[in-house]
């Protein structure tokens, strides 16, 4: 691990709990990272005071934090090609009557960075910040 070795670990905490499909302990904190659990408590503990993960309702489970979001929107709204995208977007959805994404290539998938959804009864729902295989999606 190169760099600060801190901040290296709290970025990896929170890149695995933005992809991970639940919630995360301490213990798995501590398995993931190699570490003991003491220095992953700190590591999370700093990271929920300043709202990059937040505690799970009712758990000793943590989950990204508000912070988290807001930066992601913040990024996603700054994206000059969904800007850019967007109006032929919903020209596609008029004239199909389909749902419409609009995809960037990133590590090897598609990260979905905007929806248009259809009247259609059938919804395909990209789900903005997903990443998913390129085989598996239309824009792939």
């Amino acid at each position: 691990m190169s760099g600060i070795q801190s901040l290296s670990r709290g970025l990896i905490i929170l890149d695995w709990v933005a992809t991970a499909e639940r919630s995360v302990s301490i213990t798995e904190v501590a398995q993931k990272l190699q570490i003991d659990k003491s220095s992953a408590s700190r590591l999370v503990k700093t990271l929920v005071q300043h709202d990059y993960l937040q505690p799970e309702r009712g758990s000793r489970r943590f989950v990204l934090g508000k912070r988290m979001y807001q930066i992601s929107w913040q990024l996603l709204n700054r994206m000059p090609v969904r800007e850019k995208a967007k109006p032929y977007l919903y020209q596609l959805v008029r004239a199909t009557g389909e749902c419409s994404h609009t995809a960037v290539y990133s590590e090897g998938k598609a990260l979905m960075i905007d929806d248009v959804e259809a009247e259609a009864s059938l919804r395909v729902v990209g789900g903005i910040g997903r990443r998913l295989p390129l085989h598996c999606t239309a824009v792939g």
